[in-house]
This record gives structure tokens, C-alpha cells and sequence, in this order.
């Protein structure tokens, strides 16, 4: 039997049509809010940066007179004319299963986390939704442990409200707050089943 294709969903929703004061609520709550299928990281890349309205949550857009520009971290090297950075991360995230019954039970709850997080940035000073995409998640079967596999890629312009974002150059100490809210979110829902969460890959794109 041939595997289904692994694709990738992009998420996000017009920000120059919204109207709201705080990141409150799951991202489909939104009236604009817009998922695209696309197959390859290119495309999900450029549906992030280009859709008429996904594309509005990416820095040019965001650069609005009304919109309150706030910068995570102040080491910015040009904070008056701040890049667009997309971000790939490559996660791996380690069961403590192996029956395939067992993890057949967890994956909905497994990608329903993973949806969340990249949806919203919960680190301190960086709150708010962010354009994603996600890759169809890849479950390796050992002998001692299930692994999942999956790509994220993140936008980094991080929209608290229509009148305030945040833009993060998503250094190393954010990152790793970032990772170890969602290790910690795996770790309330999944309980024993989970081991640990690692970050195989990291890169950042500059994209102007």
C-alpha cells in the first residue's frame, strides 16, 4: 500500500482585517482565519510571506502607521528596519510506547498540541499569534520508543493585538523558551507517555 503524502498545513488569518485587543482564543476563532494545503516547504514558505491573507501576519505588512512595533530583543542589529525571518525547526519528539494501538490512541492529542503551539507564542515579552506551518508528522516505531518527527516553520513577526506586534529575531534564549513551553505542554497532556522533546535542526531564512 503506498504511504499517504506528508503535507503541509499553513495557518493564519488577515491581520489587517481583525480587530482585537489581546491573543485570546484559538486562531480559527478569527473571521479571516485561512488554512492552505500546500507539499512542499517552498510553497508553505511562500504562502506564509505572499498569501493575500496569510501573508498580512509577515513583517512588511505588519509595518502599518497604527500598528505599535515592539521589539522582544533589544539587540536588534537595524530595529527601524526590521527582517523578515522565517523560522524551520525540525522536532523530534520521543514515546515512551511502542504498541501501535497505544500510539494510534495519542496522535490526535499529539498534533492538537503541536497545532497550538505554533499558533501562539507564549514566551514572556513575546505573546501573541504567528503565521505557521506544519508538516504531516512522521511516527518512527523502535524497539524501546515511538518517535515523531514533524517541521515547523514560524514567522517571526508575533501579533499581540491589531495595534501591537512583536518582532523577534528568535535567538537562542527564545527558542528554547519557546521549545520548552511546548515540552512542557506534551509532558501535562501526555503524562509517562512522553520522554523528551529535541530539536534535530534549526534555521533561520532571511526573507526580504
Amino acid at each position: 500500500m503506498k504511504k499517504p503524502e506528508r503535507t503541509f498545513v499553513v495557518r493564519g488569518f488577515n491581520n489587517l482585517k481583525e480587530s482585537f485587543v489581546a491573543p485570546t482564543g484559538v486562531i480559527e476563532d478569527k473571521p479571516t482565519f485561512k488554512e492552505v494545503v500546500v507539499n512542499t516547504q517552498a510553497e508553505a514558505i511562500t504562502v506564509l510571506l505572499a498569501d493575500s491573507d496569510i501573508g498580512t501576519m509577515s513583517v512588511p505588512h505588519v509595518l502599518d502607521d497604527h500598528i505599535n512595533v515592539v521589539y522582544g530583543n533589544p539587540s536588534l542589529p537595524n530595529p527601524e528596519n526590521p527582517e523578515n525571518m522565517i523560522h524551520v525547526l525540525d522536532l523530534i519528539i520521543s514515546l515512551d510506547i511502542t504498541d501501535k494501538l497505544h500510539v494510534r490512541d495519542v496522535k490526535s492529542i499529539l498534533r492538537e498540541i503541536i497545532k497550538r503551539w505554533a499558533e501562539k507564542s507564549r514566551v514572556k515579552r513575546a505573546r501573541g499569534y504567528r503565521a505557521n506551518a506544519i508538516k504531516t508528522p512522521l511516527f518512527e516505531y523502535r524497539f524501546d520508543e515511538t518517535r515523531v518527527k514533524v517541521q515547523v516553520i514560524l514567522s517571526n513577526a508575533i501579533i499581540y493585538s491589531d495595534r501591537q506586534v512583536n518582532i523577534s529575531q528568535r535567538d537562542y534564549d527564545y527558542v528554547h523558551s519557546d521549545v520548552g513551553l511546548l515540552a512542557k505542554e506534551l509532558s501535562k497532556q501526555l503524562g509517562w507517555k512522553f520522554n523528551e522533546l529535541s530539536v534535530k535542526s534549526s534555521m533561520l531564512a532571511n526573507q526580504d
